[in-house]
């Protein structure tokens, strides 16, 4: 299958949240439904944010495109099981900085449960080191001390990836995150 909208930005949604969360641009909710990780994305730069970094880098390496750039804002690196991201996301949760998107309800948690499982058998770093430099960017919001930490962004050094890092920011979505994709893109 492939999927052909908007050729200039196209959304992968972070966990539990849906394209619309992000504003009017297109995207794939991959946490309402099964998905097809073959899925073509047919576009010049692909958004993801979060867990769904994990989803665009995987899709990335089953349909290699050098003219695709990936924009990954606070990824899950590196691989961790679902254990382990659990708990960061329950310390993250405890913090109160997650921001609910109301159009994902219950009926759509096991299904995220399920995407998400099948995702971390992948390991999101190694595929991030076969895209070209030029089409790979990293932002992170320095304040992320729960999934895109400072330890993470220091592996995003060492493996020379595009880092771009925004003060006053932390792991959730913030359309200030779209100023530094502006310039990305």
């Amino acid at each position: 299958m492939v999927i052909q909208k908007d050729k200039n930005l196209f959304i992968i949604p972070g966990w539990m949240k849906s394209v619309n969360f992000y504003g009017n641009y297109n995207g794939l909710d991959i946490w309402k439904k099964d998905f097809d990780l073959t899925t073509k994305i047919d576009t010049k730069n692909i958004v993801s944010h979060s867990a769904g970094t994990i989803f665009a880098l995987v899709n990335w390496n089953l349909n290699p495109n050098k003219k695709i750039k990936l924009i990954l804002v606070n990824p899950l690196l590196p691989q961790k099981n679902l254990l382990q991201w659990f708990f960061s996301w329950l310390r993250f949760a405890f913090k109160g900085k997650i921001r609910i998107d109301k159009t994902m309800g219950i009926k759509q948690l096991f299904p995220a449960i399920k995407n998400f499982s099948a995702l971390l058998k992948f390991n999101p770093l190694a595929i991030a080191e076969k895209i070209p430099k030029e089409n790979l960017t990293i932002i992170r919001g320095v304040n992320d001390k729960f999934f895109c930490n400072d330890d993470v962004a220091e592996i995003i050094r060492n493996n020379d990836i595009k880092l771009i890092e925004i003060e006053g920011l932390g792991h959730e979505w913030n359309e200030k995150f779209f100023d530094a994709i502006k310039d990305v893109i």
